[in-house]
């Protein structure tokens, strides 16, 4: 797979697809070629849906529920659901427990404590064996890092399909001029509408700032006093990459190859992984957020001067994680020094009219690649599945479908790992594992696993 933007030269007797706008399918503004490069990629995603990480019956575990215990009787971890089956002794039944642990930030509910494994905000697995639950933690860890690197190596792909596309790629990539536009950041459970401003790599458009993504109130006054919140390019910065909308309007695809057209039409989010500072809660601030918070999702292009739809209920939070600013007026960077909110950021650029909404996504990330100084951008992408710092890192080569062999994850259970860097602790074992030349070795699944679970 290549990052290539040389623009191709079309035969005279092909048809060029016609240009459409966001709601479209992505697919259909590609030709046959590019179509065939997300198979491999869709059936490795589809696979990792399927996955089965963890089974066991009737293990020693109690499933502790509002302060309750259970007795466990079965225990799966497949795809991205955790299912706790559990024994209720007043109602002599089984009672079925499915949570999603597809978390937005890894490893978010996964600390272990007085033998007590955190599920959820309501949940844990208690066991008087601490190395059964470092087992479930670390499976959880692990199908979190497939399932999102996988969407890092799909976003490398869309890069360079839809890269192609686009008229001015090379001034693009040139990162002479910071990027401004607007779009949504996910801000307490609902969407508000910003106005973003990117840093070029060679300087930062506020002297008085270091090198950031910044996000403003509104475009009239790009000043700290108008500062919602802002990335720095000297703080942690995990991973930014394409997802699919996490709270969509309607139910969407799967990510089977045959609903490609409508799973890829779905990916209209950047999630940014790190270290995310922000602005006061000050009544103005507050102000802010209200009267542009309404929504569940963004509105439609044709619809974003009606408002935002009605919000959905989702984790929201607390304001003892927001960062307090009590210099926000001052001029100098030393006073932009607030705590960190670790929980990353969700990110949805707004399409222009006539541009299909993954041009408007791929004109955004770039500029944060260049900013951030991710995945060897501004100087060129690190394309190696060996390169801990490459979009593509780790990807299996079908047919297996394992970032990991069975092997390596019994030694990743000896392995020791904080929590909050646990992300990290895992990219930085496999790094290691890949060179081993034994490794090819070793036990992977392959498609025919997942076919024969499907």
């Amino acid at each position: 797979m290549r990052l290539n933007f040389r623009r191709k030269k079309v035969p005279k007797t092909e048809e060029h697809a016609p240009k459409v706008e966001n709601g479209f399918s992505a697919v259909s503004v590609m030709g046959q070629s590019e179509r065939e490069s997300y198979k491999p990629i869709l059936m490795l995603l589809e696979s990792q849906e399927g996955k089965i990480y963890l089974h066991w019956d009737k293990p020693a575990l109690e499933y502790k529920k509002c302060g309750i215990c259970f007795p466990v009787v079965k225990l799966q971890l497949c795809g991205t659901e955790l299912t706790i089956v559990s024994r209720d002794g007043m109602q002599e039944s089984d009672v079925v427990d499915t949570i999603d642990m597809s978390d937005a930030n890894p490893c978010s509910h996964l600390f272990i404590s007085d033998n007590e494994l955190e599920c959820s905000n309501t949940s844990s697995l208690v066991a008087e064996d601490p190395k059964l639950l470092v087992r479930v933690q670390r499976a959880i860890l692990l199908l979190q890092f497939e399932r999102l690197s996988l969407y890092k190596s799909l976003t490398a792909t869309l890069i360079s399909s839809f890269g192609l596309n686009i008229p001015d790629i090379h001034l693009i990539l040139q990162n002479t001029y910071p990027y401004e536009d607007w779009c949504y950041i996910r801000v307490d459970g609902s969407w508000m509408k910003v106005w973003a401003q990117v840093d070029t790599f060679q300087k930062a458009a506020l002297k008085s700032m270091p090198r950031s993504v910044k996000f403003f109130k509104d475009n009239k006054s790009l000043t700290k006093k108008n500062l919602v919140c802002y990335i720095q390019d000297s703080g942690i910065v995990d991973e930014v990459f394409f997802v699919r909308d996490p709270f969509p309007d309607s139910d969407v695809s799967t990510c089977k190859v045959e609903e490609m057209d409508s799973f890829l039409a779905h990916i209209n989010t950047i999630k940014y992984m790190g270290e995310v500072h922000w602005a006061t809660t000050s009544p103005s601030v507050n102000n802010s957020r209200s009267s542009s918070i309404s929504g569940g999702s963004p509105p439609s292009p044709s619809k974003r001067s009606a408002g935002v739809p009605k919000a959905i209920n989702t984790h929201r939070r607390t304001l003892s994680h927001l960062s307090t600013w009590s210099n926000l007026s001052g001029d100098s960077s030393e006073q932009l020094k607030p705590d960190a909110d670790v929980s990353g950021l969700l990110i949805k650029p707004i399409p222009h009219g006539g541009i299909h909404h993954m041009e408007s996504m791929v004109r955004f990330v770039i500029p944060m690649y260049d900013c951030l100084g991710l995945y060897g951008r501004p100087f060129g992408f690190k394309l190696d599945h060996e390169d801990i710092d490459s979009l593509l890192f780790g990807l299996p080569k079908l047919p297996n479908i394992d970032y990991m062999a069975q092997e390596e994850f019994e030694m990743f259970l000896d392995q020791s790992s904080d929590t909050p860097t646990a992300w990290r602790d895992l990219k930085t074992f496999l790094s290691s594992r890949m060179k081993d030349p034994s490794r090819s070795q070793m036990h992977f699944k392959t498609l025919t696993y997942a076919a024969s679970i499907s």
